[in-house]
């Protein structure tokens, strides 16, 4: 691997590019995925990567859930709380409280979660993109305190953890 890194933002959906890399790090993003698009979201990963370069990626199971939005009221209220952490942060006062809530209330009302159900999935969405699976395991975290408020927020969580190598 290169001792430099270098971070890309973009819909690894449509982004074309030459570039291949070693490392594609990604945290809670398959459920921004809708399911039917997962397939071609991992070979586009595998495409990506080096021979030998790594796919590591966190993501919470949700196996019954439906597809889910913040409420109103679930946005009013992590905009509520965005809103007083970013107060209580002077050293992040680059946009005033107001735009602060603005834009998380935005951000809520159009989020949509599409939920990863199985650990299985993953597995086959590596093995037919053509990564080996070289850790796929499970854990279940419970609710720290006073967590973020959310349409999927419970009082305990079940995460999958992915190391998975182009070969």
């Amino acid at each position: 691997m290169s001792s430099a890194l270098k971070v890309y933002q973009a819909d690894i959906l449509t982004w074309e590019t030459r570039k291949t890399f070693d490392l594609i790090l990604t945290h809670s993003f398959l459920g921004q995925i809708a399911e039917i698009e997962r397939p071609r979201m991992f070979q586009k990963w595998a495409d990506l990567l080096v021979p030998g370069g790594a796919l590591i990626t966190v993501n919470r199971l949700r196996q019954k859930a439906e597809d889910v939005r913040f409420t109103a009221s679930n946005a009013e209220r992590l905009a509520a709380l965005a809103t007083e952490r970013l107060r209580n942060c002077p050293q992040l006062h680059t946009i005033s409280p107001n735009e602060c809530r603005q834009a998380v209330l935005e951000y809520a009302l159009q989020r949509e979660t599409v939920p990863l159900r199985s650990a299985n999935d993953v597995a086959e969405y590596c093995k037919t993109a053509g990564l080996v699976v070289e850790s796929l395991e499970a854990c279940v975290l419970k609710k720290p305190g006073a967590l973020i408020v959310g349409p999927a927020v419970g009082s305990s969580a079940e995460y999958i953890q992915l190391v998975a190598r182009k070969t």
